[in-house]
């Protein structure tokens, strides 16, 4: 009963924290009617996705508030383009897939803001506040190819982020979450989790003319309870990688991306054994975007060892591709070619 009465009130909460939502973005719709009206083109930044279980389909809510053409997008602080500023995926006006990738420091100062952006915080500092509610129903009839394993399930999971930018060069950023799950006895800590740390870190920058940047990564063992988790120390991920742009102009198109990488897991498993993996790999990466022609190679060569075995090798993996036309389905050719070595026998081909 207590588990029931507990869900019942984390999906309660969950559905106050989605119509606030929902009111936020539709008042910043309504705020900007203008604004739409003249730009039909602008999507509509309350969308439906459309979701699929074992045998049902259901519908998932996304809803990014406060954003709207009548307000400010956010763009990376980086002199480099896009796609060459190493902030991953975009989702779109701005947005970034991982929300610490937003600045939108320059937005505020060019005189337009958008709620909970860049709010001044005392001499250059300021704040940005992000948030995310996901909710989805589940619907499994004969799950697993098993008659009578049928199943229904809500999910909710939910992230507050904070960005305190101090002044362009240096920064801190966290994000909490939650997630739950209702309808099964019991969830691993992936889905049902009372609060997290997801992440915290501290970010300095400078402009030195070429992008690079360092990392020393810890491996997270979750827990269900609120920030529960424990850091695994011997299970580690670390290294750099840099950027250089090599084509001339303003606006260059051809990169150069070296990097090295070192990790290390005690408890690896693999063909049936268990025991500690050290693997070290070096490689370049070379690209280029530009009008119809595009291509992406990878270089790399890593070595280490496995419990009582050595590693050694490498690995060479080319993409190029070329526009045969800006109409219709808009075709391109594509070549890609991928090589590793092989060992078979103690022999490597």
């Amino acid at each position: 009963m207590a588990v029931t009465a507990g869900l019942r009130l984390t999906f309660a909460v969950a559905t106050t924290l989605i119509v606030v939502a929902l009111a936020i973005a539709l008042a910043s719709l309504t705020s900007s009617r203008r604004v739409l009206l003249q730009t039909p083109s602008e999507k509509n930044k309350v969308t439906l996705n459309k979701l699929c279980a074992i045998g049902a389909s259901v519908t998932g809510l996304l809803v990014w508030a406060g954003l709207t053409p009548a307000h400010a997008a956010p763009a990376p602080a980086d002199p480099y383009p896009l796609e060459a500023g190493g902030w991953g995926l975009e989702a779109g006006n701005g947005l970034f897939i991982s929300r610490w990738a937003e600045d939108w420091t320059d937005a505020h100062a060019g005189g337009q803001t958008t709620p909970f952006k860049a709010m001044p915080f005392g001499g250059d500092a300021s704040l940005t506040l992000s948030a995310e509610a996901r909710v989805r129903y589940d619907d499994c009839k004969n799950a697993q190819s098993r008659i009578g394993n049928n199943y229904q399930q809500s999910l909710f999971r939910g992230v507050l982020g904070a960005d305190l930018r101090f002044n362009p060069s240096a920064r801190i950023f966290g994000e909490i979450s939650t997630g739950q799950v209702g309808g099964r006895s019991l969830a691993i800590a992936n889905f049902q989790n009372s609060a997290s740390l997801q992440q915290l870190f501290f970010d300095a920058r400078a402009c030195v003319g070429f992008r690079v940047g360092a990392f020393d990564l810890r491996a997270t063992r979750l827990e269900r309870g609120s920030f529960d988790e424990e850091i695994n120390h011997g299970e580690s991920l670390r290294g750099i990688n840099a950027s250089l742009a090599l084509s001339p102009g303003s606006e260059p198109s051809t990169y150069l991306d070296p990097f090295r990488i070192h990790s290390e897991n005690p408890n690896f498993r693999s063909g049936g054994h268990a025991g500690l993996d050290d693997r070290d790999t070096v490689g370049v990466n070379l690209w280029k975007k530009r009008g119809d022609l595009r291509f992406d190679w990878t270089l790399a060569h890593q070595t280490g060892r496995y419990m009582n075995r050595d590693i050694d090798a490498w690995g060479l993996f080319a993409v190029n591709s070329v526009a045969l036309s800006d109409l219709g389905w808009k075709p391109r050719f594509t070549t890609r070619i991928d090589m590793a070595p092989a060992v078979l026998a103690g022999q490597e081909h």
